[in-house]
């Protein structure tokens, strides 16, 4: 399932796909399988780096790194845990920080048109997105357990979250502060 949507969006120009397959010795003589899919995107001169790893830890991780010649607010998105989710009042399901409200308000814009939200709505999809501007960068960095169901589903939605947000970047880095 990996390898197909994988394959399909690495026809995608600038995008290349790599996968690796390995065994390690696992505990009473069995052996773990572990596959790590790795994809790299140019999108609007940025490279999008994704690391989905099966079979040990469960993890995937997305970063970019983009210039700009004014800094953008420092970012953190997380989401509530499936057992908060269940006894919270509040129903929104993301937690935004930045010191800019206009930002939080499009991040989750964002994060609803990507298809994120309704991944972590249906999911125990929960993952960490922290961006921060250091040296006239803006480096974004994204993880999060691929330990829920229909998990293969999560690799468009997340790469369009992160091509969305690196168009809102260009858009209003230049009327921030």
């Amino acid at each position: 399932m990996f390898e197909l949507e994988f394959n399909e969006i690495s026809k995608q120009p600038d995008c290349t796909y790599k996968v690796e397959h390995f065994k390690v010795d696992g505990t009473f003589g069995f052996n773990k399988r572990i596959a790590i899919h790795y994809l790299n995107l140019k999108y609007k001169g940025v490279t999008i780096n994704v690391k989905y790893e099966l079979g040990n830890h469960n993890l995937a991780e997305i970063n970019f790194s983009m210039k700009l010649e004014k800094a953008f607010p420092k970012i953190k998105i997380e989401n509530k845990n499936q057992f908060s989710k269940l006894f919270s009042f509040n129903k929104k399901i993301w937690k935004i920080k930045c010191r800019e409200k206009q930002v939080i308000l499009d991040l989750a814009e964002l994060l609803n048109t990507s298809g994120l939200t309704k991944i972590a709505e249906r999911e125990a999809f929960e993952p960490e997105i922290e961006g921060e501007s250091k040296n006239s960068n803006f480096d974004l960095y994204t993880r999060f357990y691929l330990g829920f169901n229909n998990k293969e589903k999560s690799i468009r939605p997340i790469i369009e979250f992160h091509k969305g947000l690196i168009d809102y970047i260009i858009q209003v880095a230049d009327n921030l502060i």
